[in-house]
């Protein structure tokens, strides 16, 4: 069927339209989506997160398309805060584990809180820089707050594959290191097609959008944190050349 406000293709039994995030009439709706809705009463309450809604998140990002921005937001913002938990362990196992002195860290000068803001700005450029081009090659415009819970909410899976590397970073540094590429590259590449189909980006403009989000991306994260990139990737070529 159609979303009656901005008139995209939804599933006949959809509550919210993925795409603008509106309500659908309740004269739409079947009667096994009005006791769906009844069920999903206990997501409701802001501030309140339910476990089995998480791990249905982990399994399948794109559940994330039925939640309600007004409702549901603190799904995306824990998202986010899990991501740059994640990613900041692994930037504190990747450099102690330069060195087998846990210490080390210490010892070379490496400021914690610079860690800390490098993982804030890396995790949200990822995906403010898609939202931007998204914003300007979409078909259609999607409120701030529904990307921003959308964007949050696939978070988990990635949250979960950097902290593996985390561990990893202490057993073997370098296979800690492969793993932490690759997701990385999937996790930008994810976001980035995430925010095409939704703002439904013309796919003869999708491998654009791709070059033009990594191009803003970089240009983001290099304008705030240069100094701190050059000064962390010093350290890990150090220990390839060891």
């Amino acid at each position: 069927m159609k979303c009656p406000n901005c008139n995209a293709d939804i599933r006949d039994d959809a509550m919210y339209c993925p795409h603008c995030g509106s309500k659908v009439s309740d004269s739409s709706s079947t009667a096994s989506s009005n006791v769906e809705t009844i069920t999903n009463e206990k997501y409701i309450n802001l501030g309140s997160f339910d476990i089995s809604k998480i791990t249905e998140l982990i399994k399948n990002p794109y559940a994330s398309l039925s939640l309600n921005e007004e409702k549901n937001l603190n799904y995306g913002i824990f998202g986010f805060i899990s991501s740059i938990i994640a990613l900041y362990l692994w930037f504190l196992g990747i450099m102690a584990g330069v060195s087998t002195n846990t210490f080390y860290l210490v010892s070379i000068g490496i400021n914690y809180f610079q860690l800390l803001i490098a993982s804030i700005l890396t995790v949200l450029f990822i995906s403010l820089s898609p939202y931007i081009i998204s914003l300007w090659l979409g078909t259609i415009k999607v409120p701030f707050k529904r990307a921003f819970l959308l964007n949050g909410a696939v978070q988990y899976i990635f949250a979960i594959l950097f902290i593996l590397c985390a561990v990893l970073a202490f057993v073997d540094i370098y296979i800690s290191f492969i793993i932490f590429f690759i997701t990385f590259i999937t996790y930008i590449i994810y976001i980035i097609m995430l925010n095409s189909e939704l703002f439904q980006i013309k796919d003869s403009r999708k491998l654009f959008a791709i070059f033009a989000s990594v191009a803003i991306y970089l240009f983001l994260f290099r304008l705030a944190l240069n100094q701190i990139l050059i000064y962390i990737m010093s350290n890990i070529s150090n220990l390839f050349r060891l």
